[in-house]
């Protein structure tokens, strides 16, 4: 009674497609803060601005089809402005601590681009920027957090790809909290999910759709669950027989399940909750 409970987003700027919402707020901050920065953001903003939109496929064939000095120039800029922030801490008001991490957000989504048009698969800049704001939060006096994603981004281990592994948020979080980082996964044993695939002619580059989920592969979490109809929780810590792979959308993750969470939620039956097209 009486608790205040608190909202916050995770991901980076923009759906990862433009860091122009991180700049708004830097640009609130900075009018009053250190207004002779505010040609320094300009000129981010002006970069920017070239690949910057509301869908992320196009934001980031927009980013590809940049001059390479200007997204240099882009990373220089804000590596500039970020030891602006630092060296003038001591001087700049409050509300510094949320417009320090406002900046190191728009930076890390213009590292996770960087990366991504260089080919760098496994380093995936956009779960260690999630894990940060988890510990931004925490240090700012957070008592504890409930954070919501997929299962893939809150696993304890690596996600495994062909040939490599990519560092989650998760494992980030495992390795910062240890035990006190407790993961639930969400999976079923039947229905319906909601999956993406490619769509070249459409705005976004890809849409939605609904399939049916096949029958629980032999060794998975899912043939430990109960039948259809029936909700469970399955505590993977007290397991005999460690589960050797998981549900991800209508396929499958091979991996240590037991290793990856701590707890699986079995829902009865999946249904997209979202309008979906056909499969």
């Amino acid at each position: 009674r009486g608790a205040t409970l608190s909202y916050a987003g995770l991901d980076l700027p923009g759906d990862l497609a433009s860091m122009l919402p991180a700049l708004d707020g830097l640009d609130r901050y900075l009018a009053t803060a250190d207004p002779d920065a505010g040609i320094l953001l300009g000129r981010i903003r002006k970069l920017a601005e070239q690949y910057a939109g509301p869908l992320t496929m196009p934001a980031f064939t927009a980013y590809r089809a940049m001059a390479v000095a200007d997204r240099d120039e882009l990373t220089v800029l804000l590596a500039e402005l970020s030891a602006r922030f630092d060296a003038l801490r001591p001087v700049y008001p409050a509300g510094f601590a949320a417009a320090r991490h406002e900046l190191r957000l728009a930076t890390l989504l213009d590292q996770s681009l960087r990366a991504q048009a260089a080919g760098a698969i496994a380093v995936n800049v956009r779960d260690a920027a999630m894990a940060e704001t988890v510990g931004w939060l925490l240090d700012q006096g957070a008592p504890g957090i409930v954070l919501s994603a997929a299962n893939n981004h809150l696993q304890r281990i690596p996600f495994r790809m062909t040939g490599f592994e990519v560092p989650v948020l998760g494992n980030h979080l495992a390795t910062r909290l240890g035990e006190d980082y407790v993961v639930l996964a969400v999976t079923a044993r039947a229905g319906r999910t909601p999956s993406r695939r490619r769509a070249p002619d459409l705005p976004a580059g890809a849409e939605l759709f609904s399939t049916d989920l096949p029958e629980p592969a032999p060794g998975s979490v899912e043939s430990l669950l109960p039948g259809e109809g029936v909700a469970h929780v399955l505590d993977l810590r007290s397991l005999g027989a460690a589960p050797t792979s998981i549900r991800n959308l209508e396929g499958v993750v091979e991996q240590p399940v037991a290793e990856a969470f701590d707890l699986v939620a079995g829902l009865p039956w999946i249904t997209p909750t979202a309008p979906v097209l056909p499969s």
